[in-house]
């Protein structure tokens, strides 16, 4: 068809669903050891699990690539039972 318009994949860029899964042992390792000098405490440098999803979402928007974010998934390790047990208890419960 002469003359008709096609549309193509530059001119349409879906929204995306993002889901942000984390895990927060290992993120907390690496942003106290990222941002903090060596020896400092592990009680600092906690990360919010739900501010990163909000700011990986709108990186993504900003690149190019609009996105919603819809759920943070945040896992972490148990507690030993033998070196913590008064956390493992609290984890068990």
């Amino acid at each position: 068809m002469k003359g008709a318009l096609v549309p193509t994949a530059l001119t349409f860029t879906p929204h995306a669903r993002l889901v942000v899964f984390v895990d927060y042992q290992n993120l907390h390792g690496a942003a106290l050891q990222s941002f903090w000098p060596q020896g400092t405490h592990p009680a600092v440098g906690h990360v919010d699990p739900l501010n990163l999803g909000q700011f990986l979402a709108a990186r993504r928007t900003a690149n190019g690539y609009p996105s919603t974010l819809t759920g943070v998934r945040v896992y972490r390790g148990r507690p030993s039972s033998t070196r913590m047990p008064a956390a493992a208890a609290i984890g068990s419960a």
